[in-house]
């Protein structure tokens, strides 16, 4: 069960990619006790977060981000998710600059 609290979070696992204009790019499923992802980026970037479909137990179906129906992160842009744990993706794909996106999970 995720639970939102306020006062300080802990800092879990990053992970950082390279972002491009060609392709949506997804990020690995977050941890079994992340409530919470932190998300920055160098240049405008789309995002979508969302669940990731499993079957079997695997992951069968990845998040995929679009420049017609996700959310767009400006340059130099922090956003911050509610997320389920051991289930929520992030897809992301780059506006019109490749650049960097960072993903951390707050526990």
């Amino acid at each position: 069960m995720t639970l939102l609290r306020n006062g300080t979070y802990l800092q879990g696992k990053t992970q950082n990619f390279v972002t491009n204009t060609t392709a949506s790019q997804y990020s690995n499923v977050v941890g079994n006790i992340t409530g919470i992802i932190r998300v920055a980026v160098n240049q405008d970037t789309w995002v979508a977060v969302a669940n990731a479909a499993f079957t079997s137990g695997n992951v069968s179906a990845n998040v995929v981000a679009s420049t017609a129906n996700s959310m767009l992160i400006p340059a130099g842009g922090v956003e911050f998710f509610a997320v389920f744990e051991s289930t929520s993706q992030v897809g992301f794909i780059a506006n019109s600059a490749n650049g960097n996106i960072s993903i951390t999970e707050l526990a």
